[in-house]
């Protein structure tokens, strides 16, 4: 029981519908994260003195610009305390995401080209696996990208694969779950996000260290794929992804749409699984979220 001085009920906001549609208030009155939790987000667009992040702790791994806001968006979902004995009044100008309490870096990839933008995410990757490097931190890196786009496949495919082996490998070697927004395509595709040439030792570093998410949309038949988000065996789960409270530049809430608001709810419930249990392997965590056969306990008996 969190006690006195947190609320597991912040204001209702615009787009807050997915905090009860994934049930986080439940969560929240377990826990709202823990500092040595790392979730880091490699985006472009941060601005890391939004009126949303007041209350948390952000490390900015290399030079950030503002841009049109898309990680500022992103980091919200993530990581936006929604206390409200921590946020300046109540209302629908104050959001919440997921994982209050967590730590926090940031790597800005803002570049000119695609692959210029995808070689910052390796270098963002290298760089957040590398940084507060210890043993009592758990780590999760949140890539909400659109790489994989139309005109990027065929050969565009093999480059995206190609490039982030290596990443996937680091991750895995240190303890890391990566986190990729599995896009907003329209397509069903099987073979996007899985290694190049099927090597099953770089297989098993996709299948225990990274997590691919969709969007999904709560309709009058059930939950359900949006139509305009990637589908296929590329993908691990869905989270909410239609009319998602998120926060705007000029610190507002605005509902906005896309797999990108999808992942970190996944990095945020990664986060907090990590925070109640941190026994748990990468491993471990991606199959208490995407399996739902899964035993293994998210909280520590100990």
């Amino acid at each position: 029981v969190l006690g006195l001085f947190v609320d597991p009920n912040p204001p209702i906001f615009n787009g807050s519908w997915w905090i009860d549609d994934i049930k986080a208030r439940d969560a929240w009155n377990i826990s709202i994260g823990n500092s040595n939790v790392v979730i880091d987000v490699i985006d472009m667009g941060i601005d890391i003195n939004n009126t949303q992040f007041k209350k948390n702790s952000i490390n900015a791994l290399n030079n950030l610009s503002v841009g049109d806001g898309h990680g500022t968006k992103v980091l919200s979902v993530a990581i936006a305390s929604g206390n409200d004995a921590d946020i300046n009044g109540t209302g629908p100008n104050n959001m919440a995401g997921i994982c209050w309490n967590c730590s926090t870096a940031v790597y800005d990839n803002s570049d000119s080209n695609i692959l210029g933008q995808l070689g910052k995410v390796i270098s963002g990757i290298d760089k957040a696996i590398n940084t507060e490097t210890s043993s009592q931190k758990k780590k999760v890196i949140n890539i909400s990208q659109g790489f994989p786009l139309p005109s990027f496949f065929t050969v565009g495919q093999e480059i995206f694969r190609t490039a982030l082996q290596g990443s996937i490998k680091e991750a895995y070697n240190n303890q890391v779950l990566l986190v990729f927004a599995a896009g907003n395509t329209s397509v069903t595709d099987d073979q996007l996000f899985l290694p190049l040439f099927n090597s099953p030792e770089y297989e098993a570093y996709w299948k225990s260290n990274v997590i691919v998410v969709t969007g999904s949309l709560n309709s009058p038949f059930g939950y359900m794929i949006a139509d305009e988000f990637t589908k296929g065996n590329v993908v691990d789960i869905a989270a909410p992804g239609i009319g998602i409270g998120v926060a705007a530049i000029d610190g507002s809430v605005v509902a906005d749409s896309g797999t990108s608001f999808s992942a970190p709810m996944v990095s945020g419930a990664a986060g907090f699984i990590w925070s109640v249990n941190p026994t748990l392997s990468p491993a471990d965590v991606n199959a208490i979220i995407t399996d739902h056969n899964n035993t293994t306990p998210a909280t520590n008996s100990t």
